[in-house]
């Protein structure tokens, strides 16, 4: 987590975790995750857990928005599907879109 001190209070983050979510030997990062029309290679049944519990993670301490996805694809964990990699695909997109957002808590 990363701790930013401002004049007007503490931002907290998690853009230095984000950049480390999808760092596989089958993906080489935020540059797999272009809106394309074609999803990239299918990840294992571990690959995919492990991701959908790094978005656990975030949504529990700084990323409030990716519960509903979260609790969604964490109902698919034994068995994934194309559909379920896709999306959650497109939240790891957005996670690297929007990795400067987090907390603020003003003075």
């Amino acid at each position: 987590m990363d701790i930013i001190y401002c004049s007007n209070g503490i931002h907290l983050n998690s853009s230095s975790y984000i950049i480390t979510v999808d760092q596989s030997s089958s993906s080489p990062g935020p540059q797999a995750y272009k809106r394309t029309s074609t999803i990239p290679t299918a990840w294992t049944k571990y690959e995919y857990q492990q991701r959908v519990a790094s978005l656990l993670w975030l949504s529990s301490s700084t990323r409030f928005d990716l519960s509903y996805v979260n609790y969604y694809l964490s109902h698919f964990t034994s068995k994934t599907r194309k559909q379920h990699e896709a999306i959650l695909q497109h939240a790891i997109r957005y996670l690297f879109g929007s990795r400067k957002l987090g907390l603020v808590y003003q003075k």
